[in-house]
């Protein structure tokens, strides 16, 4: 049985060898020459956009997998914003003078505070690049991004300051706002 995807590819480039029959037999050869590379630009372009898509649910499927961000999910969850903003200032590496240092505990916490963010800005800059599909992500993810956006926002404000450098996981803060402008229907 074909899958979906690789239907369309045999139907694309099926399409391509029938035009090129017809332009060799009926055609003027710069006419069938201009109808091939038409037919095969579009098989590219449509073959590119269910990579993306088979990319994002790809991604999709294994976030929800993944046992160590489901966990960093759940330490993130039971965090409130003074303890996220405290945890920002323990994890600037200077601000280790003995006094002001972390716990292993809050070594643990801050840990998975990153690995979620960096999971966020990896996907966020993959949706940019057009490396992942938007639309599909949106739908998927709308409500947890948005969620994870303002529950890790005091952090992420905190660690701009303490890094003095305001481009900290703005790629995160795009997908989110972007999610805030346009919300699911």
């Amino acid at each position: 049985m074909l899958r979906h995807d690789r239907l369309y590819f045999w139907g694309a480039h099926g399409l391509l060898f029938i035009a090129n029959i017809l332009a060799y037999l009926y055609l003027n050869k710069l006419y069938g020459f201009v109808l091939t590379a038409t037919i095969a630009s579009a098989a590219i372009l449509h073959n590119d956009k269910m990579s993306r898509r088979r990319a994002t649910i790809d991604l999709i499927l294994a976030r929800n997998k993944d046992e160590v961000l489901i966990k960093s999910h759940t330490v993130i969850a039971k965090l409130d914003d003074t303890k996220l903003q405290e945890l920002a200032i323990k994890c600037k590496s200077p601000a280790y003078d003995g006094i002001n240092d972390p716990t292993e505990d809050e070594k643990s916490k801050i840990n998975h505070i990153l690995k979620v963010l960096n999971w966020y800005e990896f996907v966020a800059t993959g949706i940019r690049e057009s490396a992942f599909d938007y639309k599909i992500f949106h739908r998927n993810r709308h409500t947890l991004t948005v969620q994870d956006w303002t529950k890790l926002k005091p952090f992420i404000d905190q660690f701009r300051l303490n890094e003095d450098r305001a481009t900290f996981y703005k790629e995160f803060q795009w997908l989110a706002d972007s999610f805030n402008k346009y919300p699911l229907r």
